[in-house]
């Protein structure tokens, strides 16, 4: 015959009641600590996953600024001439097709080439006190032209009194630019993308909503990882978000995503304000 104890009646049965108490404290001890270790582990392997991440990343930004230069010199003079060619070819002309075709895929390439030196820079940007503000409204304007052609709308709700940011400027605009354009894709006509500014204990945040179809909790883990894009083929290089990254953590600041299926995707960058 077989009987089952709990801990206190096990601990009563094979010892005074005094030492029952004792052994049931060194119990609980044990279980609190069994569970602190449990947590000392989930956190080593997060860390563990975090650097090779960050080697992953490393390795990556060097492959991609080596190839980057080697190509860089000659594809501006392909842009060039092709440029001057398009110039000089006339409407109606049977090579004008194929002359501007060359021209719009080469500064397509070139883009991509800087998007890749940017991602592979490691010399920190000069930094200056930024209206996080000022920065947002210039580069609602020109998301503004784009969202028009798509028949969508950019809406700003913009926090009063904010304290200036130390950054710069032109990254600064380049992260609202790539988070704003990168939602416009994410919706269909009617859609609206939100540029809001909060104020925050040690600093300022910056969110980017979009009303798109959302991001798959299997896939939100991986927006941040060079090459990675959920969009269509030619349609995306699968490195804004990582040069958004990139620069946000220059600045030493973060970014997070939240999405939900079906209602949006807000991304919230978090800058800290003074020194």
């Amino acid at each position: 015959m077989i009987t089952a104890f709990a801990s206190g009646d096990f601990a009563a049965t094979v010892a005074p009641s005094g030492k029952a108490d004792e052994l049931d404290a060194i119990i609980i001890g044990l279980s609190m600590l069994g569970e602190e270790l449990a947590e000392n582990v989930r956190r080593l392997q997060a860390t563990h996953d975090q650097l090779l991440q960050a080697e992953k990343l490393a390795g990556i930004g060097q492959l991609a600024g080596g190839f980057a230069h080697e190509i860089n010199n000659p594809l501006s003079v392909i842009y060039g001439f092709a440029q001057l060619l398009q110039a000089s070819v006339p409407e109606g002309d049977p090579l004008r097709v194929p002359v501007t075709s060359i021209a719009r895929e080469s500064q397509r390439c070139t883009a991509l080439v800087r998007e890749l030196l940017t991602f592979s820079r490691t010399a920190e940007p000069g930094t200056q006190a930024v209206d996080l503000n000022t920065v947002v409204r210039a580069s609602a304007l020109m998301l503004e032209a784009r969202a028009k052609t798509l028949r969508m709308s950019v809406v700003q709700e913009l926090a009063d009194g904010l304290p200036a940011i130390r950054a710069n400027r032109t990254q600064v605009e380049q992260v609202i630019m790539n988070l704003g354009m990168n939602g416009l894709d994410a919706m269909r006509p009617g859609g609206a993308v939100t540029l809001r500014t909060i104020g925050e204990p040690d600093g300022v945040r910056l969110e980017v909503a979009d009303t798109g179809a959302g991001i798959p909790e299997a896939l939100r883990s991986r927006v941040f990882e060079p090459f990675f894009t959920t969009k269509e083929v030619g349609k995306g290089t699968g490195l804004g978000l990582s040069i958004v990254r990139e620069i946000v953590r220059r600045h030493s600041g973060a970014i997070d995503v939240a999405s939900e299926p079906g209602r949006g995707t807000t991304m919230k960058v978090r800058w800290r304000c003074g020194p």
